[in-house]
């Protein structure tokens, strides 16, 4: 086990980072958690020891907006991305450099804007499209530039048959048929996964078990 406590000072929310979502990278030595409020602490780990990198703030779009929680949070597969569906609408793509060092650094694309929160997020394995699971169940598309630091919204799904995607699924669209169950409505299932060999499905919780309070983390 390893954990984190942040130190409280005069810059720290007086209730603590209150974490609502977390993803590992693929390798396993980066973790980034998403704070109720619009914060992503970034932490390695490596040998055993958790430590913390950088926290990357969203401010409201604009003066009148709340601040609002990130709702999920998901690398790439090489992790020279990282994906967060925020609450204000928007999909926000970082790009990661120098992921195996001590010390990656994070690059803000331009946001991009949904109609309703995004709440769920899937790159494919060559990281160029990324797709998002929004609050009024539509699967949107984005076609990713890593130059420019922009995605653009794709009007037409991407032929399955073509196009191979990376990790868990979305819990919903054509990867997740078949696991609502009978007498389940939308907020039912929660997340879902499938083994290394895509044979079985399990909505139950993930591996990693992160208790969140008040600034402390202890992962196992």
């Amino acid at each position: 086990m390893a954990t984190y406590e942040f130190e409280i000072t005069d810059d720290t929310p007086a209730k603590g980072y209150q974490f609502c979502s977390g993803h590992w990278s693929n390798d396993g030595d980066i973790l980034a958690f998403g704070t109720e409020d619009s914060n992503i602490a970034v932490f390695t780990y490596r040998g055993g020891t958790l430590a913390f990198m950088s926290m990357l703030n969203i401010p409201p779009k604009n003066e009148n907006a709340e601040i609002e929680g990130v709702a999920y949070l998901r690398f790439s597969e090489d992790t020279s991305l990282l994906a967060a569906a925020h609450m204000d609408s928007n999909l926000y793509v970082y790009s990661i450099s120098e992921a195996s060092s001590d010390a990656p650094t994070f690059e803000q694309w331009t946001p991009m804007n949904h109609i309703a929160a995004p709440t769920n997020v899937q790159f494919t394995c060559d990281g160029k499209v990324v797709k998002t699971l929004t609050r009024d169940y539509e699967i949107a598309h984005w076609t990713l530039d890593s130059d420019a630091k922009k995605g653009t919204f794709l009007a037409t799904q991407p032929d399955p048959d073509d196009t191979k995607w990376a990790d868990d699924p979305l819990i919903a669209g054509w990867d997740t048929q078949g696991l609502y169950q009978k007498g389940w409505d939308g907020t039912d299932l929660n997340d879902a996964t499938l083994t290394s060999d895509q044979i079985k499905n399990s909505n139950r919780q993930r591996f990693e078990n992160i208790n969140r309070f008040a600034g402390r983390i202890n992962g196992y």
